[in-house]
Protein backbone atom coordinates (compact mmCIF):
# COMPACT_ATOMS: atom_id res chain seq x y z
CA UNK A 1 0.00 0.00 0.00
CA UNK A 2 0.76 3.61 -0.99
CA UNK A 3 1.62 5.55 3.01
CA UNK A 4 -1.30 7.34 2.87
CA UNK A 5 -3.52 4.48 1.93
CA UNK A 6 -2.08 2.10 4.72
CA UNK A 7 -2.20 4.81 7.19
CA UNK A 8 -5.49 5.22 7.54
CA UNK A 9 -6.87 1.75 6.28
CA UNK A 10 -4.58 -0.36 8.45
CA UNK A 11 -5.20 1.98 11.66
CA UNK A 12 -6.18 -0.17 14.51
CA UNK A 13 -7.79 0.75 18.01
CA UNK A 14 -6.52 -1.68 20.55
CA UNK A 15 -9.49 -1.54 22.45
CA UNK A 16 -11.53 -2.83 19.39
CA UNK A 17 -11.75 -6.30 18.51
CA UNK A 18 -12.36 -7.42 14.85
CA UNK A 19 -12.86 -9.45 11.87
CA UNK A 20 -11.68 -9.02 8.43
CA UNK A 21 -13.28 -10.27 5.04
CA UNK A 22 -10.99 -10.86 2.22
CA UNK A 23 -12.32 -11.04 -1.40
CA UNK A 24 -10.25 -13.04 -3.77
CA UNK A 25 -10.40 -13.00 -7.63
CA UNK A 26 -9.71 -16.82 -8.25
CA UNK A 27 -9.95 -16.70 -11.79
CA UNK A 28 -8.85 -13.20 -13.18
CA UNK A 29 -8.93 -12.03 -16.97
CA UNK A 30 -5.78 -9.57 -16.84
CA UNK A 31 -2.74 -11.19 -18.29
CA UNK A 32 0.58 -10.11 -17.23
CA UNK A 33 3.84 -10.28 -19.16
CA UNK A 34 7.36 -11.76 -18.08
CA UNK A 35 10.15 -10.30 -20.71
CA UNK A 36 14.15 -10.65 -20.70
CA UNK A 37 15.32 -7.82 -19.84
CA UNK A 38 18.55 -8.06 -22.15
CA UNK A 39 20.51 -11.19 -23.51
CA UNK A 40 22.31 -11.53 -20.13
CA UNK A 41 20.99 -14.06 -18.43
CA UNK A 42 21.71 -12.56 -14.46
CA UNK A 43 19.80 -9.39 -15.91
CA UNK A 44 16.37 -9.42 -13.75
CA UNK A 45 13.61 -10.35 -15.91
CA UNK A 46 11.33 -7.45 -16.89
CA UNK A 47 8.07 -8.15 -14.95
CA UNK A 48 4.46 -6.68 -15.62
CA UNK A 49 1.37 -8.38 -13.57
CA UNK A 50 -0.85 -5.95 -15.29
CA UNK A 51 -3.41 -6.22 -12.05
CA UNK A 52 -7.19 -5.22 -12.77
CA UNK A 53 -6.51 -4.20 -16.63
CA UNK A 54 -9.35 -6.17 -17.35
CA UNK A 55 -12.91 -4.51 -16.81
CA UNK A 56 -14.35 -7.77 -16.43
CA UNK A 57 -12.19 -8.60 -13.06
CA UNK A 58 -12.69 -4.72 -11.55
CA UNK A 59 -16.64 -6.19 -12.05
CA UNK A 60 -16.20 -9.14 -10.02
CA UNK A 61 -15.12 -7.60 -7.32
CA UNK A 62 -17.66 -4.99 -7.37
CA UNK A 63 -19.93 -7.95 -7.46
CA UNK A 64 -18.36 -9.61 -4.34
CA UNK A 65 -18.69 -6.09 -2.39
CA UNK A 66 -22.68 -6.06 -3.05
CA UNK A 67 -22.27 -9.60 -1.47
CA UNK A 68 -20.39 -8.28 1.31
CA UNK A 69 -22.37 -5.59 1.84
CA UNK A 70 -25.59 -7.51 2.13
CA UNK A 71 -24.37 -9.59 4.32
CA UNK A 72 -23.13 -6.64 6.79
CA UNK A 73 -26.99 -5.93 6.77
CA UNK A 74 -27.79 -9.23 8.72
CA UNK A 75 -28.99 -8.91 12.50
CA UNK A 76 -25.74 -10.88 13.35
CA UNK A 77 -23.32 -9.03 11.51
CA UNK A 78 -24.94 -5.52 13.01
CA UNK A 79 -24.81 -7.01 16.63
CA UNK A 80 -21.20 -7.59 16.08
CA UNK A 81 -20.74 -4.17 15.38
CA UNK A 82 -20.08 -4.88 11.29
CA UNK A 83 -20.67 -1.44 9.77
CA UNK A 84 -19.72 -0.34 5.94
CA UNK A 85 -18.76 3.18 6.94
CA UNK A 86 -15.99 1.35 8.29
CA UNK A 87 -14.60 1.92 4.73
CA UNK A 88 -15.52 5.08 3.96
CA UNK A 89 -11.62 5.95 2.78
CA UNK A 90 -10.47 9.70 2.36
CA UNK A 91 -8.26 8.59 -0.76
CA UNK A 92 -11.84 7.45 -2.36
CA UNK A 93 -13.17 10.87 -1.68
CA UNK A 94 -14.01 12.10 -4.80
CA UNK A 95 -16.65 9.00 -5.74
CA UNK A 96 -19.95 8.64 -3.87
CA UNK A 97 -19.48 6.43 -1.19
CA UNK A 98 -20.94 2.86 -1.88
CA UNK A 99 -21.21 3.57 -5.64
CA UNK A 100 -19.72 0.96 -7.90
CA UNK A 101 -17.01 3.93 -8.89
CA UNK A 102 -15.90 4.24 -4.89
CA UNK A 103 -15.92 0.55 -4.76
CA UNK A 104 -13.37 0.53 -8.05
CA UNK A 105 -11.87 3.23 -6.01
CA UNK A 106 -11.03 0.95 -3.48
CA UNK A 107 -10.08 -2.07 -5.27
CA UNK A 108 -7.28 -0.33 -7.06
CA UNK A 109 -5.86 0.78 -3.72
CA UNK A 110 -6.67 -2.35 -1.82
CA UNK A 111 -6.06 -5.57 -3.99
CA UNK A 112 -3.58 -7.64 -3.04
CA UNK A 113 -2.11 -10.53 -4.83
CA UNK A 114 -2.45 -13.93 -3.55
CA UNK A 115 1.02 -14.65 -4.63
CA UNK A 116 -0.19 -18.19 -6.18
CA UNK A 117 1.61 -17.23 -9.76
CA UNK A 118 1.37 -19.42 -12.68
CA UNK A 119 0.64 -20.13 -16.08
CA UNK A 120 4.23 -18.35 -17.30
CA UNK A 121 5.00 -21.08 -18.87
CA UNK A 122 2.41 -23.18 -20.17
CA UNK A 123 2.12 -26.57 -20.60
CA UNK A 124 0.22 -27.93 -23.23
CA UNK A 125 0.66 -30.15 -26.59
CA UNK A 126 3.85 -30.30 -29.05
CA UNK A 127 0.89 -28.27 -31.55
CA UNK A 128 -0.15 -25.63 -28.95
CA UNK A 129 1.63 -22.67 -30.54
CA UNK A 130 0.38 -20.58 -26.73
CA UNK A 131 2.68 -24.10 -24.73
CA UNK A 132 5.95 -23.58 -23.59
CA UNK A 133 6.47 -26.74 -22.27
CA UNK A 134 5.23 -30.22 -23.74
CA UNK A 135 3.41 -33.03 -21.55
CA UNK A 136 6.36 -34.40 -20.73
CA UNK A 137 7.34 -30.75 -19.23
CA UNK A 138 10.51 -30.52 -22.03
CA UNK A 139 10.91 -26.91 -22.92
CA UNK A 140 10.26 -26.69 -26.61
CA UNK A 141 12.93 -26.21 -28.90
CA UNK A 142 15.84 -26.66 -26.15
CA UNK A 143 17.14 -30.26 -25.59
CA UNK A 144 17.73 -31.17 -22.35
CA UNK A 145 15.28 -27.98 -19.97
CA UNK A 146 12.33 -29.10 -18.39
CA UNK A 147 10.54 -27.01 -16.49
CA UNK A 148 8.88 -28.44 -13.28
CA UNK A 149 6.90 -25.57 -10.78
CA UNK A 150 3.47 -24.09 -10.90
CA UNK A 151 4.62 -21.92 -13.96
CA UNK A 152 3.00 -25.13 -16.20
CA UNK A 153 -0.13 -24.93 -14.80
CA UNK A 154 -2.02 -23.24 -18.02
CA UNK A 155 -4.58 -21.79 -15.61
CA UNK A 156 -4.44 -20.89 -11.89
CA UNK A 157 -5.92 -23.52 -9.25
CA UNK A 158 -8.81 -22.08 -7.21
CA UNK A 159 -6.60 -22.95 -3.98
CA UNK A 160 -3.11 -22.89 -3.00
CA UNK A 161 -0.58 -23.94 -5.90
CA UNK A 162 1.34 -25.99 -3.28
CA UNK A 163 -0.23 -29.39 -3.42
CA UNK A 164 0.10 -28.82 -7.23
CA UNK A 165 2.91 -27.86 -8.08
CA UNK A 166 4.35 -30.93 -5.67
CA UNK A 167 2.14 -32.76 -7.81
CA UNK A 168 3.91 -31.61 -10.75
CA UNK A 169 7.18 -31.99 -9.23
CA UNK A 170 6.88 -35.51 -8.70
CA UNK A 171 5.33 -36.29 -11.69
CA UNK A 172 8.52 -34.86 -13.70
CA UNK A 173 10.96 -36.95 -11.49
CA UNK A 174 9.23 -40.25 -12.73
CA UNK A 175 9.17 -38.91 -16.23
CA UNK A 176 13.29 -38.11 -15.45
CA UNK A 177 13.88 -41.46 -13.79
CA UNK A 178 11.96 -43.34 -16.14
CA UNK A 179 9.66 -44.47 -13.51
CA UNK A 180 5.79 -45.27 -12.52
CA UNK A 181 5.77 -44.97 -8.44
CA UNK A 182 1.26 -44.53 -8.95
CA UNK A 183 0.60 -47.22 -10.94
CA UNK A 184 -0.30 -49.04 -8.16
CA UNK A 185 -3.40 -46.31 -7.63
CA UNK A 186 -4.52 -46.47 -11.24
CA UNK A 187 -6.59 -49.53 -10.98
CA UNK A 188 -8.20 -48.95 -7.29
Amino acid sequence: FKERVANEYLKQDPNQHGFTVLLSLSHPKSRGTIRLKSADPFDFALLDPNYLTDKSDIAKFIGSIRIWENLLETPTMKTLGADVKKMKMSFCSDHKFRSDAYWECIVRHLAVTMYHYSGTCKMGSKTDSTAVVDPQLRVKGIKGLRVADASVIPQITVGNTNAPTVMVAEKAADMIRGKDTVKHLRNL
